[in-house]
């Protein structure tokens, strides 16, 4: 009995050993396996980031790929159209919104152009030239002065803004911006700027496209605004020069009959009516030949400017020829022309022109005549031959006057002048013969 007490002991105190080591074994294993385990999950994790990170880098080169292509693909077609000979200031603003919504696949586009202020010692003004995207613009939107809100603040300090650079106080020195254009949105704003001179703002809003340097995207459509903006503002000049007088500033012969032809086609196309007035100074030589050909020379500026002001904006004024204008009136029928022409005829006679006292009537006068489209004639020469007619006879019959053009009557020889009463706006037929 003792010596089987004695064996089961040592057999007892072995399981309860062998059990200790099991579970500590087996606490060991289990620690070994939660380590790799945790090891695993954070290596998982790595991979994931990483995963995102490539992810996003190629997303970010696949939008940099698409927006070069964009640009390589758009580029030559837009450059070749700012390079036209012709090109129209107008033109520039669809030409570079075109350009920046091929490469930012934007909702909306703004272009703003530069005025100056129309009050001395005022500040610029940016007027909306061209949008697209934003159904009905907000008043707030259509004329900003320079330094109001953030496109404002973009023309005055001539920088680029993202929406970030905006969060960012050190950028506008402390300056805050309240939001006063509802409907639009500031993405992305870009001075134009040429030299030292604003020309105008770009401003993208909500793009698809965000390119990783989207503000050095900005700045080449920028740059291509304000060279195009620049070559349109040098070729305006230059035509304006080759199409004006001069003397008067007025446009001359030349352009006048190019236009004319225009005008006419256009009226044709359009069914509207267009007048003709066709004027000269009374006494012109009389004047040179008392006051001298500087004071004469005085007198063209000073009647041109006057002529121009009594005009409607659609209305092109010329100086055809030594003393002699053109008004020609788009969209105006002679009954209305002639009423017009009086206007004028009378402002130009109340004017205190200098040395007006010394003209034959005691003030500077002038006479003309009034051909309308498509009454009197359908072409420009045939026009102005009309008008011409009706010049002549308001010469004849006492001078200061502006009288219509009637044509000739059915059944009256077109060689003899037919007489009736003439007076001040009135109308008479035509007549043969030039006026001087």
């Amino acid at each position: 009995m003792e010596l089987v007490s004695m064996g089961i002991v040592p057999a007892a105190v072995a399981a309860v050993v062998g059990l200790i080591l099991g579970i500590v074994l087996g606490n060991r294993g289990k620690g070994d396996l939660s380590r790799r385990t945790q090891h695993l999950e954070d290596q998982l994790e790595r991979a994931s980031v990483r995963a995102r990170e490539q992810t996003a880098a190629l997303a970010s080169a696949r939008t940099e790929a698409q927006s070069v292509a964009s640009l390589v693909r758009f580029l030559p077609s837009i450059v070749a159209e700012l390079n036209q000979p012709e090109l129209e200031i107008s033109h520039v603003p669809k030409l570079i919104v075109r350009l920046a919504a091929a490469l930012f696949e934007p909702e909306q586009v703004l272009f703003y152009m530069v005025r100056k202020p129309r009050d001395a010692g005022g500040q610029p003004e940016l007027y909306l030239r061209y949008q697209r995207g934003i159904r009905e613009v907000p008043d707030s939107a259509a004329v900003i002065p320079f330094g109001q809100g953030k496109i404002g603040w973009v023309a005055a300090n001539r920088v680029e803004m993202s929406q970030e650079d905006w969060r960012n106080a050190s950028r506008t020195d402390g300056q805050a911006f309240q939001s006063h254009l509802p409907g639009v949105a500031l993405d992305l704003i870009g001075p134009v700027v040429q030299g030292s001179r604003v020309l105008g703002v770009i401003v993208v809003g909500k793009p698809k496209v965000r390119p990783r340097d989207e503000k050095l995207t900005l700045q080449i459509v920028t740059n291509l605004g304000a060279i195009a903006l620049s070559h349109a503002m040098n070729l305006s000049s230059v035509r304006n020069d080759a199409n004006k007088d001069g003397l008067t500033g007025l446009y001359n012969k030349r352009y006048l009959m190019k236009g004319l032809a225009e005008m006419i086609r256009n009226a044709e196309q359009s069914g509207q009516p267009l007048s003709l007035f066709l004027f000269d100074i009374d006494h012109f030589k009389v004047f040179n030949d008392t006051q001298g050909h500087q004071a004469g020379d005085v007198l063209l500026k000073a009647l041109s400017s006057l002529v121009a002001s009594r005009c409607d904006g659609d209305a092109m004024v010329a100086r055809y020829g030594g003393e002699e204008f053109v008004v020609v009136m788009p969209g105006t029928p002679p009954e209305r022309g002639i009423e017009k022409a009086e206007a004028i005829r009378k402002a130009i006679a109340e004017h205190p022109f200098t040395h007006g006292e010394s003209q034959p009537l005691g003030h500077v006068s002038v006479s003309g005549g009034v051909a309308g489209f498509p009454t009197d004639g359908t072409s420009a020469a045939t026009l102005l031959e009309f008008a011409d007619q009706a010049l002549y006879e308001a010469k004849r019959s006492s001078r200061n006057k502006v009288l219509r053009y009637r044509g000739v009557t059915i059944g009256v020889d077109p060689d003899v002048p037919v007489e009736l009463p003439a007076t001040e706006a009135g109308s008479v037929p035509g007549a043969e013969g030039p006026h001087r």
